[in-house]
């Protein structure tokens, strides 16, 4: 899905950690998020688990996902963020790498910096949290 030219990945705290997100679009088109969605379900298998918030043009949604025993929000919510995608562990990073090179996010913001440097620098501390995406044959991790 490369229909994103805008789309970035980064850092944010969550807690005490920092955990991966996905912006695809500043955009809240439902059409889009619901084409996101499915997307996603088809390509990375994510399981549906909630759905909330309104389905209304101009209202907030946020869809729980799970993907390896840990939980992903999709959310359709107001600008900067538009639609995006967020993690709820700092051991999402790998998967949300792997997304992020079929959408061709670019990545933003200094967290993200050091943890790219971290790996570099202590790959087999941090060997157990961070693998590096492997790329298939189709282009997905």
């Amino acid at each position: 899905m490369r229909d994103f030219d805008n789309a970035v990945i980064g850092l944010v705290t969550y807690g005490a950690d920092w955990v991966p997100t996905i912006i695809f679009t500043d955009a809240r088109d439902r059409k889009l998020f619901l084409k996101i969605a499915g997307w996603l379900q088809s390509k990375f298998d994510l399981e549906l688990v909630e759905e909330y918030g309104s389905t209304a043009e101009d209202g907030k949604e946020y869809w729980t996902f799970n993907h390896n025993n840990s939980k992903w929000m999709l959310l359709r919510c107001y600008y900067p963020h538009g639609i995006s995608l967020d993690g709820y562990s700092p051991h999402d990073l790998n998967d949300f790498e792997t997304i992020s090179a079929v959408c061709s996010a670019k990545p933003v913001g200094w967290r993200y910096r050091v943890a790219r440097l971290q790996r570099r620098l202590f790959a087999s501390r941090f060997e157990q949290y961070y693998v590096a995406p492997r790329k298939t044959s189709n282009g997905v991790g």
